[in-house]
């Protein structure tokens, strides 16, 4: 007799059944997959978070979120599920779940043969070891709830993990009004040197004294050079994604750059613009932001829906901070002494081609591909 073992016995499910046979197939894909889900569960089980009568998750939701993420790796080790049903089966070919016949008598044995023959092994490419890829779900799961915009630490998952291995320490908070950070509806508390005052305590409060290098992107990008003006004896580099200084942003741009920003006019209207972007199921977003990636639309969504989310977390109280604050973004004294010397050339300029303003996210590899070197090519001593 066997004991401690474990199991989901399903009769007349026709769904289960098919799920439960798809996820073999993954198996056959990378052997890799089966046990990184066992690890998973046997974590979620330690920490008692593997129990869905009990409002927890299912071990087939920790199996999807598995499968979710090996699909996000680069290079990827599973297929989207649609490469694996290309043809969906139909009724009649799930009629033998009824009749207890096994599915490669099916229509499903099509599923199977493209698990087998199309695409195992798609993920040899990757070399991540098992114990890398446990990380990896805990470094994407961690950040994964109520994302938005960059300013999250979501927005740089793709890094995280890269940097990590590369050896570096990663501190990736989420701004207040973004992700799983306090979202208050009070405007004043958004302006610059609050959000500053947000930052350095984190460093504060982690004893850390000096950072080698603050990635911004977006809003994000927008703190990130206030921090390194500001703060230049605790910020060694800057590395500032999609969105320039602060200052040059309108002065150098001129009305072109005015034009293209009218967003930032538009959001510091309070309840116009919440029912514009909720206006005939969100089509405003959809059409912005998401229209390459209707999944993840979905997601972003229904977190924005949630009650009071969108005037925190949107840029509607950044934009409005913003001008609440433009006349206090810049120091009042010289933080160098004014014979100090004067670097030239310790800066550069990198423009992805192929990517939209996500960059985090539209070019991944390429990216990691510049902060590795960028970090390693520039002394940690001083800029």
């Amino acid at each position: 007799m066997f004991a401690g073992i474990h199991c989901d016995v399903t009769v007349g499910n026709t769904n289960a059944v098919i799920h439960s046979t798809v996820l073999s197939y993954l198996t056959n894909i990378d052997s890799r997959f089966s046990p990184l889900v066992r690890l998973v569960k046997l974590w979620a089980r330690a920490q008692g978070i593997n129990d869905s009568s009990r409002g927890t998750f299912s071990s087939y939701a920790l199996t999807l979120m598995v499968v979710f993420l090996l699909q996000r790796q680069q290079p990827p080790i599973l297929p989207p599920l649609h490469q694996l049903f290309q043809q969906q089966p139909t009724k009649a070919e799930t009629a033998f779940l009824h009749a207890g016949q096994q599915p490669r008598k099916t229509g499903l044995q099509a599923c199977q043969q493209v698990a087998h023959q199309e695409l195992k092994n798609m993920g040899a490419a990757n070399k991540s070891s098992l114990a890398e890829l446990l990380l990896s779900f805990f470094v994407m799961y961690a950040a994964a709830c109520e994302e938005w915009l960059c300013a999250s630490n979501v927005g740089f998952r793709w890094a995280i993990p890269v940097l990590v291995q590369a050896g570096y320490r990663v501190i990736a908070p989420d701004l207040k009004g973004f992700g799983q950070s306090d979202k208050p509806q009070d405007a004043s508390l958004y302006i610059m040197p609050n959000l500053l005052k947000d930052v350095v305590g984190i460093l504060d409060q982690l004893d850390v004294q000096k950072v080698h290098c603050v990635v911004g992107h977006d809003w994000g990008a927008a703190v990130a050079w206030q921090l390194a003006g500001r703060f230049p004896k605790r910020f060694e580099r800057l590395v500032a994604l999609s969105v320039g200084h602060n200052a040059s942003m309108f002065s150098m741009g001129g009305n072109r750059q005015r034009e293209k920003s009218w967003y930032m006019l538009f959001f510091k209207f309070r309840g116009v613009s919440e029912k514009a972007l909720q206006r005939n199921n969100w089509a405003l977003m959809r059409q912005l932001w998401f229209t390459d990636e209707p999944q993840v639309a979905e997601t972003y969504i229904a977190d924005l829906s949630k009650p009071g989310a969108l005037t925190a977390v949107v840029p509607i109280m950044h934009y409005k901070a913003w001008a609440y604050s433009v006349q206090n973004y810049y120091p009042k004294h010289f933080q160098t002494d004014v014979l100090g010397y004067v670097e030239d050339g310790k800066w550069q300029y990198h423009q992805i081609h192929d990517a939209g303003h996500w960059i985090p996210r539209d070019a991944p590899n390429e990216l990691n591909d510049l902060l590795i070197n960028f970090l390693k090519s520039t002394a940690f001593s001083k800029l």
